[in-house]
């Protein structure tokens, strides 16, 4: 993650120079996933820019968190695991436009845009406290999907979130993050305690 690049772009190279794969394998189901072995199984063609759309979806979804339809619809339905349900929303949001995608889509899209709409609250709120060095900390009464805070403070190079625990028993979640401002870093450079 020491650059923005995600596995989508590679996908879109790969084709373009040997053409596309007659299989592959996803282990998971977020939006770079989905879009990368959409592409390299020819599942979705890269024609007239789309190859670009798909690319720039990824950014946004693996490392700046900026709002994006694709990205966030992706990222919205990943849990449901269903490769067809959404290289179909793909299609049909490029193609025909975002009310036409299936309910449950949409629900899980407006879902992500209010948490987005959340976190900028949070953000506004100074509830994200610089700890030097480009650090942003936040102690949230929930859990958040941490990929959407890149874009909300483009000033840190790390971004920790710590959220309480789920169940009796669990521990805080704490999520780490390289910010916007790290770009060509890693974790690693940071050296954060624990």
């Amino acid at each position: 993650m020491m650059r923005r690049i995600s596995s989508t772009n590679l996908a879109l190279l790969y084709v373009k120079a040997w053409g596309v794969l007659h299989h592959t394998v996803i282990t998971h189901t977020d939006a770079d996933s989905i879009m990368a072995a959409a592409i390299l199984t020819g599942r979705l063609s890269t024609w007239d820019g789309f190859g670009e759309v798909l690319g720039a979806a990824a950014i946004a979804a693996d490392h700046t968190g900026a709002e994006n339809a694709l990205a966030d619809m992706l990222q919205a339905i990943q849990n449901q695991r269903d490769v067809d349900l959404s290289i179909a929303s793909i299609r049909t949001l490029l193609g025909k436009g975002e009310a036409y995608l299936q309910p449950e889509v949409c629900m899980a899209l407006q879902a992500r845009r209010a948490q987005r709409e959340a976190l900028r609250t949070l953000v506004a709120a100074d509830a994200f406290k610089p700890r030097g060095s480009g650090v942003y900390a936040a102690y949230l009464e929930g859990r958040v999907d941490g990929e959407l805070l890149p874009d909300l403070l483009p000033e840190a190079t790390v971004i920790v979130t710590v959220s309480p625990p789920q169940e009796a028993g669990d521990g805080s979640l704490i999520k780490t993050r390289l910010g916007m401002a790290a770009e060509g870093m890693s974790l690693k450079e940071f050296a954060l305690p624990g």
